[in-house]
Protein backbone atom coordinates (compact mmCIF):
# COMPACT_ATOMS: atom_id res chain seq x y z
CA UNK A 1 0.00 0.00 0.00
CA UNK A 2 1.32 3.84 -0.54
CA UNK A 3 -0.16 4.83 2.03
CA UNK A 4 2.63 3.60 4.24
CA UNK A 5 5.37 3.91 2.28
CA UNK A 6 4.21 7.88 2.20
CA UNK A 7 3.95 7.93 5.87
CA UNK A 8 7.63 6.87 6.42
CA UNK A 9 8.42 9.54 3.88
CA UNK A 10 6.83 12.47 5.68
CA UNK A 11 8.48 10.84 8.72
CA UNK A 12 11.54 10.87 7.25
CA UNK A 13 11.37 14.50 5.89
CA UNK A 14 10.11 15.57 9.22
CA UNK A 15 13.15 14.46 10.73
CA UNK A 16 15.84 15.56 8.32
CA UNK A 17 13.80 19.13 8.27
CA UNK A 18 14.88 18.86 12.20
CA UNK A 19 18.24 17.97 11.82
CA UNK A 20 18.70 20.80 9.61
CA UNK A 21 17.58 23.57 12.39
CA UNK A 22 14.29 24.25 10.65
CA UNK A 23 11.18 25.33 11.95
CA UNK A 24 9.46 23.70 14.41
CA UNK A 25 5.88 24.21 13.37
CA UNK A 26 6.81 22.85 10.02
CA UNK A 27 8.77 19.25 10.97
CA UNK A 28 5.38 19.21 13.40
CA UNK A 29 3.30 19.70 10.29
CA UNK A 30 4.86 16.87 8.44
CA UNK A 31 4.64 14.76 11.81
CA UNK A 32 0.90 15.64 11.62
CA UNK A 33 0.33 14.67 8.07
CA UNK A 34 2.53 11.44 8.35
CA UNK A 35 0.14 10.89 11.40
CA UNK A 36 -3.66 11.48 9.72
CA UNK A 37 -2.62 9.38 6.67
CA UNK A 38 -1.59 6.65 8.71
CA UNK A 39 -5.51 6.52 9.56
CA UNK A 40 -6.91 6.96 6.17
CA UNK A 41 -8.05 3.85 4.99
CA UNK A 42 -8.46 4.09 1.26
CA UNK A 43 -5.30 4.12 -0.76
CA UNK A 44 -3.93 7.60 -1.30
CA UNK A 45 -3.66 6.74 -5.14
CA UNK A 46 -7.34 5.98 -5.68
CA UNK A 47 -8.04 9.38 -3.80
CA UNK A 48 -6.04 11.10 -5.74
CA UNK A 49 -7.27 9.44 -8.77
CA UNK A 50 -11.03 10.36 -7.52
CA UNK A 51 -10.34 13.74 -7.06
CA UNK A 52 -6.71 15.28 -7.94
CA UNK A 53 -5.08 17.77 -5.67
CA UNK A 54 -8.11 18.94 -3.99
CA UNK A 55 -9.60 15.33 -2.82
CA UNK A 56 -6.17 14.78 -1.37
CA UNK A 57 -6.57 18.30 0.66
CA UNK A 58 -9.55 16.66 2.46
CA UNK A 59 -7.06 14.63 4.56
CA UNK A 60 -6.18 16.56 7.76
CA UNK A 61 -3.20 18.21 7.48
CA UNK A 62 -2.22 17.35 4.24
CA UNK A 63 -2.21 20.93 1.98
CA UNK A 64 -0.35 22.97 -0.87
CA UNK A 65 2.99 22.21 1.69
CA UNK A 66 2.83 18.92 2.36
Amino acid sequence: MINRELVKKLHEVAELKEVLGENRFIIIAYQKAAQNLNYVTEDIAAIYKRGGIKELETIEGVGKAI
